[in-house]
């Protein structure tokens, strides 16, 4: 028997028995001459293209969601990797002192590489797969079927560009070419069957407990009460959160140029930063899972098929980070919380990424073994590096998103605040992409902007079960079910955590939520002059709410998470100076980024309001905050149109008419004051 130790000095880590379960990189379609990999592709066109790859996929993928829930490369098996049921995957047992949770390292500095070789598992078993099934096509096309499959690769849902869940996920069966013929079978991304002959749910020995998730045989999304996905409500909560996934991932891709703050929100970060790529990862996960779905609950999560779509949106946007700042790689972090396989310690780019091995030896990956893409076999559409230098790639990779995610929407308003309906159900609408609107011209002078944001610190423990702080630029509506889709919601921030035992008393994260397009909103509705901080401030103190609510949908007093601390900053920002067309004076695409200036900490939005942040309190001093703060006191904001009267603004009706065709002029009447204009952020 071969027996492979992976272990300290102190016994805390995992350790592994007999051969083990190799992950490798994808070969296929590699070019050895010049390095170029197969794309992950973007599941819309990828679906809507059909043809021989899609087939194979769909039917791949069916294969493997079928094989015996005891086999190690089963949906069942790859999918309780990443919490439930909390069993040792290939051999790889709890470590002496870890927590009973998943092996997935939340609030941790190895959470963007860590799922690398978790979704090379996956994609591995559906290319294997490919390669038999194609072969057992009929003569008159097996060759194309077999081309095919040597470039598959797993697609990747991109919630930025357009926040609503991919059509195809929703549909129930789908139509593909099978080596018989045409036909019609379940669709595999729709919803993944548990193989129980309980009519109550999983097996319970796996899944214990009563969570929300234990009552269904089949993965759910936002449930209904009869235990239906309700597609329409997730599309609902996209389309609401859908300027904070934007703005966010933006801002992290431009602003954030340190990869422990990048990585995880387990990292303090800087008010001259911007965030974590695991916090709009987590509103997303929120939105779709809703109040009792599987992606609400890290133990659940990883069996639903969308789970995977998400997961490779998110390994795509860590790559193109990545790929615009080469040399950032900070990976020395304190854990204190681990995973089932790792104690609580400092992690580096050298700790094992458990329970993940690159041979049948158990020689285990490290994050120094994934830090580039190449090295497990593909690439994303944005990221061509072979033949370039590392700076060249970089501007390459800059230039792609300023033309993906137009970087001056941060300035526009996504849809009328007036016209949206509180609690209605949204649709998957090309016109509700943030991308499609067309940056406001007259509301940059001089040459310079302002950002406003909202920042947050809580101790991820503070409750019993994971919970979600919710934002609102007014008053929220009196049922927690329609907060993820209110029409005040300005962004939601879930706190999400196992349901093991053994779970530290507290680990503090961190987040910051985009303000200005909320903000916008109000100039629009002649309820602020303009975001110059002694309008700004005042109105934000009126405006700016927050709630909590845990992932059944109860309120939690806000007095009952002590540990929550908020504050509210501006910052100044320079635009690339090509403009919103992103082309520089020779004609080529710009590769430059918005230059971020000084921000500012406002203590008196928040001042006296339960979770606000005090001077003093460590959270200021860790993020730079205590030294940027401004002295001004609570008062009323001055109103455009009764400057002797101040009034508090009425919160907007549902039934309001929209405004339509608004110039740009109009829609930013009074934004810039001195060439400057603020944009509002909520730190927590």
């Amino acid at each position: 028997m071969h027996i492979s130790h992976a272990v300290t000095l102190f016994g805390l880590l995992a350790t592994h028995v007999d051969a083990a379960y190799p992950i490798v990189p994808n070969t296929g379609g590699v070019n050895q001459n010049t390095g170029e990999r197969p794309d992950r592709l973007e599941i819309n066109g990828f679906a809507s293209k059909g043809g021989p790859a899609w087939d194979l996929f769909v039917l791949c993928l069916k294969d493997i969601q079928s094989r015996p829930q005891t086999t190690i490369d089963s949906w069942y098996q790859i999918a309780g990797i990443h919490g439930r049921p909390y069993n040792a995957w290939d051999n790889v047992k709890r470590a002496q002192g870890a927590q009973a949770g998943g092996y997935c390292p939340h609030s941790s500095v190895l959470f963007p590489t860590w799922h690398r070789p978790y979704i090379q598992l996956l994609e591995q078993n559906i290319w294997q797969c490919a390669q038999t099934k194609a072969k057992s096509y009929p003569s008159s096309n097996r060759n194309e079927y077999i081309s095919a499959a040597v470039t598959l690769r797993f697609p990747y849902w991109d919630w930025v560009a357009q926040a609503a869940l991919p059509p195809i996920v929703t549909q129930t069966s789908v139509v593909v070419n099978t080596p018989s013929g045409r036909t019609t079978v379940s669709n595999p991304l729709f919803q993944y069957s548990f193989q129980s002959s309980s009519t109550t749910g999983p097996r319970t020995s796996d899944f214990p407990g009563t969570s929300a998730p234990q009552a269904y045989r089949n993965t759910v999304r936002t449930p209904t009460r009869n235990g239906a996905s309700n597609h329409d409500a997730v599309n609902a909560a996209l389309k609401r959160n859908a300027a904070y996934l934007h703005d966010t991932t933006y801002l992290i891709l431009t602003q954030t140029n340190n990869y422990a703050e990048f990585s995880n929100n387990g990292y303090p970060g800087s008010i001259q930063g911007y965030g974590s790529i695991e916090n709009p990862h987590g509103a997303v996960h929120n939105a779709v899972g809703g109040s009792g779905g599987h992606m609400s609950y890290l133990d659940y999560a990883g069996h639903d098929p969308i789970f995977w779509l998400h997961h490779v949106g998110v390994d795509r946007l860590v790559a193109i980070w990545q790929a615009i700042h080469p040399d950032s790689w900070q990976i020395n972090q304190r854990d204190d919380f681990g995973t089932f396989s790792i104690a609580p310690s400092t992690e580096t780019d050298q700790t094992k990424l458990y329970p993940f091995s690159k041979d049948s030896a158990g020689t285990f990956y490290t994050s120094n073994d994934v830090r580039d893409t190449r090295s497990l076999g593909y690439t994303y559409p944005e990221i061509r590096p072979w033949g370039k230098s590392a700076q060249q790639n970089s501007a390459d990779v800059r230039a792609a998103i300023q033309r993906l995610y137009d970087p001056n929407n941060n300035l526009a308003r996504r849809h009328n605040h007036k016209c949206s309906k509180r609690g209605g159900a949204g649709s998957p609408n090309p016109s509700d992409r943030v991308g499609s609107l067309n940056p406001p011209p007259a509301a940059i002078v001089d040459g310079k902007y302002k950002q406003w944001t909202v920042n947050l610190e809580v101790n991820k423990f503070a409750l019993n079960s994971s919970f979600v702080v919710y934002f609102f630029m007014g008053a929220p509506a009196s049922g927690t079910e329609e907060w993820l889709s209110d029409i005040n919601l300005i962004g939601s921030y879930p706190c999400l955590r196992p349901m093991g035992d053994d779970l530290p008393e507290d680990l503090k994260i961190y987040g910051t939520v985009p303000l200005t397009r909320a903000m916008l909103n109000g100039m629009d509705d002649g309820h602020l002059k303009n975001l110059e901080p002694e309008n700004a401030t005042p109105y934000l103190r009126e405006n700016l709410q927050w709630r909590i609510a845990d992932m059944n949908g109860v309120e939690i007093p806000v007095t009952s998470v002590a540990s929550l601390k908020i504050f509210v900053a501006d910052q100044e920002v320079t635009p690339p100076s090509s403009g919103s067309n992103h082309r520089n004076g020779g004609g080529e695409e710009s590769s430059a980024y918005p230059v971020y200036g000084k921000a500012t900490a406002h203590l008196s939005v928040t001042e006296g309001k339960p979770g606000s942040a005090e001077k003093g309190d460590d959270f200021l001093h860790k993020t730079g905050a205590a030294n940027r703060e401004t002295p001004e006191k609570p008062g009323k904001h001055e109103h455009p149109e009764k400057q002797d009267k101040p009034e508090k603004p009425d919160v907007p009706k549902p039934d309001v008419p929209e405004k339509v065709n608004q110039s740009n002029n109009d829609a930013n009447h009074g934004f810039i004051v001195k060439g400057i204009y603020r944009r509002a952020v909520v730190s927590q």
